[in-house]
């Protein structure tokens, strides 16, 4: 058996990777396998591979909480290749020991609904809530870069909601960037895809109050502003029946307001 390592200091979130050769002078080609010294297994986030030709590959990608500090946490691994005829002769490496240094792990997000990508049409409403966590101590920040008009992200530290509610102009794709970082300037970034479809389009509506009964004093009048506008945000053309009465007028500005003026005199008194 060789091995293609002797030993090595790495730290949390690194990855590790060697070959081991296994060969049998009777010219079978053994089995291969792998385990922690005093154990039958592996530590978690080690596999082994036997390829089956005789060559097989370990990884090690410790997660962030695999590590020491300041003492490293010791890894002694061995490998053993058994015999392809009689599987009780085989043959065990000495341990090769791998160090796992702690260090500070980046703040990890999770999705309610995933990172997306995500598909709504204007006038619909996309809303998740995401946490934030940091195994280490604290998170610092947590916030969105590109936030669309229409959307906010609010809550906690650790908790937050998004929600976007797109007008009937936003058709369009949105990319907005979900950072948080810790007190000690490590940082998770994840973009998430938005596209908003058009809604086609939408009716005007009256932004103005219009109550269904106005009092006008005769010999006095009024002149009422009228406002609209379109939530596609195109023009507005505002009119009233062609006939209205005696001693009243309507100017539409083409503006989206217009002017309903009404001077009565004593002769008409009435609805």
């Amino acid at each position: 058996i060789t091995v293609d390592f002797n030993g090595a200091t790495i730290n949390e979130g690194d990855s590790l990777s060697f070959l081991v050769y296994g060969t049998d002078p009777d010219s079978t080609i053994p089995s291969i396998i792998a385990f922690l010294d005093g154990t039958d297994t592996l530590a978690t986030n080690m596999t082994f591979v036997d390829s089956g030709n005789g060559v097989g590959l370990f990884t090690f990608k410790p997660s962030y909480t695999q590590g020491g500090s300041p003492t490293p946490v010791f890894y002694n691994v061995r490998f053993r290749v058994i015999d392809a005829v009689d599987p009780t002769l085989y043959r065990t490496s000495n341990n090769r020991t791998i160090q796992v240094v702690n260090v500070n792990a980046p703040p990890e997000m999770t999705f309610q609904l995933g990172t997306g990508p995500f598909t709504i049409s204007e006038g619909a409403t996309l809303g998740f809530d995401v946490t934030c966590i940091d195994i280490d101590g604290t998170v610092a920040s947590f916030d969105v870069v590109n936030l669309p008009t229409n959307a906010t992200f609010s809550g906690t530290i650790n908790f937050k909601t998004f929600v976007f509610t797109p007008d009937f102009t936003q058709a369009g794709v949105y990319n907005p960037m979900f950072v948080a970082r810790d007190n000690l300037g490590k940082a998770d970034t994840v973009v998430i895809n938005v596209t908003v479809t058009d809604a086609g389009n939408q009716p005007p509506v009256f932004v103005s109050p219009l109550p269904d009964t106005t009092d006008i004093f005769l010999s006095v009048g009024a002149d009422i502003l009228i406002r609209a506008t379109d939530p596609d945000g195109i023009g507005v053309a505002i009119s009233t029946p062609s006939t209205l009465p005696l001693n009243s007028s309507f100017i539409d500005s083409g503006n989206g307001s217009a002017v309903f003026s009404f001077y009565p005199d004593l002769t008409q008194s009435g609805s």
